[in-house]
């Protein structure tokens, strides 16, 4: 549009562009996080103020969260800090197994991580809203998080099934409680498993009534509500701006007090802000073979795109020095990675993953989900094989000391090397747990999948 012959109101409808396209970008983690919590907690995938402990390694029937990992014993918590901090209690562990508690905003930006790479961080670690200041007591770690709810995940390390007793018992030495609980029962208090109260979890549950040209801002407005300080409406740049199209902490989207003109840029924006969302996640990252990788999963502020696209497609992504991720649709020949093919990934023996601690291959549809199926895992439970790597029982080496994956919907014979795929499109996600240098630095790629013709 030329802006030599723009009326006032053509030219209120491009500031609304503008404003909507960033406020799209912007708040789209704060929704997806939202549209998260709310299964999590209903489904009990999640407990709110102390870790929902899984005992297992996750199923393939699991809907609660995107590309989900059934690698590493899992406690997910869903933090709220309206009513005042949480602690974080991590005893010292005489088992020197990989462990990580990440501790994220809903900007799904990584505040802190406790262990993982780093090593073993025993502690007491506060856990402290945006609207805290009080004092840390000294003996205590202040880790601060911007929203009003945190997401914290704690993941131990599964060496195959046999091991499953010992990292249980790393796992429930962990635990989360609120600042009252730890100041009247100490470090040693472990709310347990509770049961999820649904007039709590029922708030994140959330209907827009607009028309559906602007619902996504009334996502963000509803969002911004639940996670935000009241202070970012006179202290946040983008919430201040933010103003000028209807969205405030304090009232969320208010549609009835905007002028035709702005609505129209609004439902522009939108449209154009979903375009980029959906290609950001393969267009916006470092591609090689055909693989996309993310190196500042975790940290992406200053790229919205991307963390609006990241938050979308993998949510709760961890810091590259703990995690590279490597992510791929397609085959070496460029297409569509689909289940009415058979594939191979083959590694040479001095190709491997250069991961410190372990690697591990995911299987996801279309939906960012597990693939169910029906294979019969090492401990006799039906409960799919949706990951293949470095820890999985009785994975079996070439005779060079190589590895071959079978990627393919059809039972191959021999099945210690496969990972079942569905019958139509999927998408891999390889992880690197404490990559290397080679990794971070981009010398290493991995293989491209390849076809079998």
């Amino acid at each position: 549009m030329s802006t030599q012959h723009l009326t006032y109101e053509q030219a209120l409808e491009e500031w609304a562009y503008s404003l909507g396209f960033q406020a799209c970008l912007w708040g789209r983690p704060l929704c997806e996080y939202m549209e998260t919590i709310y299964p999590g907690l209903s489904h009990g995938g999640s407990h709110t103020n102390t870790f929902r402990y899984f005992d297992r390694p996750k199923p393939s029937s699991i809907r609660f969260v995107r590309t989900p990992n059934n690698v590493t014993i899992d406690g997910y918590c869903n933090g709220d800090l309206h009513g005042g901090p949480l602690v974080i209690h991590v005893p010292e562990q005489t088992d020197k197994r990989w462990t990580i508690v990440q501790v994220g905003d809903m900007f799904d930006t990584v505040c802190e991580n406790i262990g993982g790479s780093n090593g073993q961080q025993p502690g007491i670690y506060l856990v402290t809203g945006p609207d805290f200041h009080g004092a840390v007591a000294p003996y205590m770690r202040q880790i601060k998080v911007r929203t009003q709810n945190a997401v914290i995940a704690l993941r131990v390390l599964l060496n195959g099934m046999a091991d499953l007793p010992a990292a249980l018992k790393v796992q429930r030495s962990i635990s989360i409680m609120t600042l009252a609980q730890y100041q009247k029962y100490g470090s040693g208090y472990n709310p347990g498993q509770i049961v999820n109260d649904p007039a709590y979890y029922n708030r994140f549950h959330f209907v827009p009534k607009v028309t559906p040209a602007l619902a996504r801002y009334e996502y963000i407005g509803e969002s911004m509500k639940l996670f935000l300080s009241r202070n970012d409406d006179f202290s946040d740049p983008n919430v201040v701006q933010f103003h000028n199209i209807g969205l405030s902490v304090g009232n969320g989207f208010e549609p009835e007090s905007l002028c035709e003109a702005t609505k129209r840029g609004l439902a522009r924006a939108n449209e154009a802000a979903e375009q980029l969302i959906q290609h950001g996640y393969t267009h916006m990252v470092d591609k090689a073979q055909n693989w996309n990788y993310i190196y500042t999963d975790g940290k992406s502020d200053n790229n919205l795109a991307l963390r609006a696209s990241l938050a979308t497609f993998m949510p709760g992504g961890n810091l590259a020095e703990q995690i590279i991720y490597g992510n791929t649709w397609e085959d070496a020949d460029g297409q569509p990675l689909n289940g009415t093919n058979k594939y191979i990934l083959h590694f040479d023996k001095d190709q491997l993953p250069p991961a410190r601690v372990f690697w591990n291959l995911a299987m996801y549809a279309s939906d960012m989900l597990f693939v169910q199926n029906d294979f019969i895992d090492a401990s006799g439970d039906e409960y799919g094989r949706c990951t293949i790597g470095s820890t999985t029982d009785g994975i079996q080496y070439d005779a060079d000391g190589g590895i071959t994956l079978l990627i393919q919907h059809e039972r191959p014979t021999q099945t210690a090397n496969w990972l079942p795929a569905p019958a139509d499109i999927f998408n891999l996600t390889l992880r690197m747990y404490g990559p290397d240098m080679a990794v971070l630095g981009g010398q290493y790629r991995l293989p491209a999948v390849n076809r079998v013709k």
